[in-house]
């Protein structure tokens, strides 16, 4: 439920991941987008942005490849229900954001000192930055669509609104661990 709120009420859904791209995630991701279209309370499709982090080995292209296998994926399990992901949500492989651990291990004096890594703080900077050039980008097409967004009073008004009909509707549709199920 907290997943489907989040995506009705955002501009850009950010998914903080350990590691790789992982099956209960698409799940969850498959899930949603059923539950979204169900629902009907989409005001405008959010960007999904992944920050995977902890990453020991920068290799892009082999999680470049699990993020397309997990688009192809979740495509397929839409069309077998007639949904369109793209009639939903965002999803593109520029989104996707490769960062190190957020602290580091040294050795001092024979004891082991965490002190955050300098590197993992200029990617945050890096991909705020980039975030925002992004949305102002996006509403410069969308004035429109997203006037229910313009003032925190008629943010709050769409989010109660939603979490009122997730609270109604939302359990039978979130039950599912995937939308195959």
């Amino acid at each position: 439920e907290m997943a489907l709120m989040i995506m009705a009420c955002s501009h850009i859904v950010i998914i903080n991941q350990k590691g790789e791209i992982h099956r209960q995630l698409r799940e969850l991701l498959e899930v949603a987008l059923f539950a979204l279209k169900h629902l009907d309370f989409l005001k405008l499709k959010p960007d999904i942005v992944f920050v995977l982090r902890d990453q020991a080995d920068f290799d892009p292209e082999a999680l470049k490849t699990q993020f397309v296998k997990m688009g192809q994926t979740l495509t397929e399990q839409a069309d077998k229900l007639k949904l369109k992901i793209s009639e939903f949500i965002n999803l593109s492989t520029d989104a996707l954001h490769l960062f190190p651990s957020a602290f580091v291990v040294q050795e001092r004096k024979g004891k082991k000192l965490k002190q955050p890594a300098g590197l993992f703080s200029d990617m945050v900077l890096k991909l705020r930055e980039e975030l925002f050039k992004r949305q102002e980008t996006k509403f410069e097409g969308e004035i429109e669509q997203v006037k229910d967004f313009s003032t925190m009073l008629n943010w709050l008004v769409h989010a109660r609104s939603v979490w009122t009909t997730i609270r109604k509707y939302g359990g039978n549709l979130v039950y599912y661990e995937s939308m195959h199920e």
